[in-house]
């Protein structure tokens, strides 16, 4: 076999040398672990992201994988193709926010904050529309100005932003903060924001470097954490300061009243300081378990802290966390606590318990569909009316004992897989945290699953070409699974591996199947099942020991099968029985550490449906590679990319010297020619320039679909 493929420097695209590449990488999984655990919808990570937006179609076109669930199509025009679009929104899926805050003098007016947006609603939660100003890649904390509601403070992965007029402008006010720089650095997060209610213009905030602080609105800020951690990036760092919970549980004598413990590297140190940050005193922690912290509250009423660690259990304090006692749980592991108005609230995967008693009891919050599992806050003027974080943005107008959707118009899911129903331009599923979402009409409309599938993402999904009723989707984390009733409703399918990274089906014989999979996320090895039975029964394939990443089948062999893995690109000419690696990025030897193979790993294959000898292969940081003989040989194929992390690859069915490429940092490229030469294609992504993680397009290629990380899925408008 002949590989010419030109060699590549061992630097990363945007400057960092390969050691501060994969410690760039070993922090992001960490933080798509910790993620995980506290935000179950879209806590996804630019880690996770990047891995699952290679999953690859089930016939080879590089497709990576509200009413009734069921609707009809509308065939495609077969127009010619302009030489330009724009991306424009598909309208959903609704959801994806993370965190909520409530204007304090004017209960209707919410902040909602997302996967790299911020939301705005002036009607309680009955309308929402986007007011962020700049392309964040995530919004993790929010604060408002108790004096001076239309100020608002957001804490985004490039630092904070600020808006003086209620969302309508925002800047970036990081002064002594690390400056996020396109290609050198990723700017410094920023995990909660409090502002002080008696001195507005103080804001703590907790961010990747340290425990900071501003007295001049977030002109200047400053470092405040005690020894040794005054310099320890720690964003399991849990802060406390009177009067954050809520504006009405303010303890007026202790407004510089500070709790803050670190624990990321080992037993909780809890530290006091009464002065603002000034000076810090250690506190014992007489009876909190030796284990890191989870998470810290405080009900200032009761004057009363809560807080988690990484073992089961709450506990809670009533003497400033000197000593510690039991309140209840016992035998779960809360990723969070919120407070709100005497009420704590423990988050489980899926679920949010209440206590009013501190801790004797717990109870599930309401009853119904549309329960929280995230934060809760009140109506500071209606203590009955609630909002909160689930399957996005949700109230209540009962004190909690039933629950409704409140995000129409909050877009910011993160989708990592994405597929159209085969012959069809509009039936689209779209594969997010722990559910499945489809819409009928091409974007217009979506509707979710009635079936939760765990609480990972969904990375893979395919379609069953002669039974349109049958849809696979596989989790990241939480295994195959199976509906019969087009994506209404699912089932697990055991395979005794928990970690999908790709699905294709067998176009010619659709009860055959190819999963690849490993027994747990971010695993290097894993495996190629088979099935030729629909999942009743799996065959181990043997010949491929690394994860696989992506599949595709030859449309018109489809024995001819393609498997992408950390470690090269695989082919077998048997259905699987056997495989050679026909090329790989770059040297990456057997056994090399998996966070070092991260940058080599082929995500995407997409097969010319016309002329199968025309291969296409996208590898995450090594751009894309071209076959025009099968597989045997291989040249590189990037001439014009400006980016070469290489995220998604699709080809027009009707046109195949048409092919989209997305890169992590350089939004969708098009190619014209078979790929020997890239333009940049398409305006309109503003959020997702840099995060596009799938397509799909339909049979005569005008209706083109891209998933995003936050933007949902949005559409390619062509231009007349």
């Amino acid at each position: 076999m002949k590989v010419t493929v030109p060699p590549r420097s061992t630097d990363a695209p945007d400057g960092r040398d390969l050691t501060q590449r994969v410690a760039d990488l070993e922090a992001l999984i960490e933080e798509a672990r910790r993620r995980a655990r506290r935000r179950r919808l879209v806590y996804a990570t630019v880690v996770l992201a990047a891995i699952t937006a290679g999953v690859a179609a089930s016939f080879g076109l590089g497709v990576n994988g509200s009413g009734s669930l069921t609707g009809s199509q509308a065939p495609e025009s077969s127009a010619a193709h302009p030489a330009s679009g724009r991306w424009q929104p598909s309208r959903g899926p609704d959801g994806g926010a993370v965190v909520i805050a409530v204007d304090p003098a004017h209960p209707g007016v919410l902040y909602a904050g997302g996967w790299g947006n911020v939301f705005k609603s002036t009607d309680g939660g009955g309308s929402w529309k986007d007011v962020t100003a700049k392309p964040w890649t995530r919004v993790d904390s929010l604060a408002i100005d108790p004096t001076h509601p239309s100020i608002v403070y957001a804490g985004t992965d490039r630092g904070v932003a600020k808006t003086t007029d209620g969302g309508r402008h925002w800047r970036m006010v990081n002064g002594g903060l690390v400056e996020y720089e396109p290609g050198r650095n990723h700017g410094e997060g920023i995990y909660s924001l409090v502002v002080d209610v008696h001195h507005p213009r103080t804001v703590f905030a907790n961010s990747d470097g340290a425990l900071v602080k501003t007295t001049d609105g977030g002109a200047h800020w400053r470092i405040i954490g005690p020894e040794p951690y005054r310099t320890e990036s720690c964003p399991h760092c849990a802060v406390l300061i009177h009067g954050y919970q809520s504006a009405a549980a303010i303890d007026p004598d202790h407004a510089e009243t500070i709790y803050a413990s670190w624990s990321s590297t080992g037993p909780t140190g809890f530290y006091k300081s009464t002065n603002g940050g000034t000076s810090w005193r250690r506190v014992q922690t007489r009876g909190f378990p030796s284990a890191q912290l989870g998470s810290l509250v405080g009900d200032w009423v009761s004057g009363t802290l809560y807080a988690t660690a990484s073992s089961p259990g709450v506990y809670k304090s009533i003497d400033g966390g000197g000593t510690w006692s039991s309140a209840g749980l016992d035998g779960e592991t809360p990723w969070g606590l919120t407070v709100n108005g005497g009420t704590v609230y423990a988050g489980l995967n899926g679920s949010l318990l209440e206590t009013d008693d501190g801790g004797a009891t717990w109870q599930p919050v309401g009853t119904g569909p549309n329960l929280p599992d995230g934060d809760v806050v009140s109506d500071p003027k209606d203590p009955s009316t609630l909002y909160g974080i689930g399957d996005g943005v949700v109230k209540s107008v009962d004190g909690g004992r039933t629950w409704s959707l409140a995000d129409d118009g909050v877009v910011s899911t993160l989708i990592p897989s994405l597929t159209l129903q085969p012959d069809s331009s509009d039936v689209l599923y779209a594969g997010s945290y722990g559910t499945v979402f489809k819409s009928t009409d091409g974007g217009r409309s979506w509707l979710r699953g009635e079936t939760e599938l765990g609480t990972g993402a969904i990375v893979a999904l395919a379609v069953d070409p002669e039974n349109r009723q049958i849809v696979y989707a596989g989790g990241w984390y939480d295994g195959l699974f199976r509906s019969e009733d087009a994506g209404r409703t699912w089932r697990a399918v055991e395979t005794r591996l928990k970690s999908i990274g790709a699905i294709a089906i067998d176009p010619h014989a659709p009860s055959t199947l190819y999963v690849g999979a490993s027994s747990s996320a971010f695993s290097a090895n894993g495996t190629l099942l088979k099935t030729v039975d629909g999942g009743a029964t799996w065959q181990m394939i043997t010949g491929i020991p690394w994860a696989v990443q992506s599949l595709a089948l030859d449309p018109r062999t489809p024995s001819t099968v393609f498997a992408g893995t950390n470690h090269g690109l695989y082919r077998s000419r048997d259905g699987g029985g056997t495989w050679q690696r026909v090329t790989t990025a770059s040297p990456a030897p057997n056994g090399v550490y998996f966070n070092l193979s991260f940058g080599f790993a082929f995500v995407a294959v997409a097969i010319d449906p016309l002329n199968s000898d025309n291969i296409y292969a996208g590898i995450r940081s090594h751009g894309i590679l071209r076959s025009s003989d099968g597989g045997n040989t291989w040249t590189a194929a990037d001439t014009g990319l400006t980016d070469e992390r290489i995220t998604a690859i699709a080809l027009d069915p009707r046109d195949p010297r048409i092919l989209y490429a997305a890169a992590a940092g350089g939004g969708v490229f098009r190619s014209t020619d078979g790929a020997r030469t890239w333009h940049p294609f398409g305006t309109g992504l503003v959020h997702s320039a840099d995060n596009v993680t799938a397509f799909a397009i339909g049979p005569s290629g005008r209706a083109v679909f891209a998933a995003t990380e936050g933007d949902g899925v949005v559409r390619l408008g062509f231009g007349r």
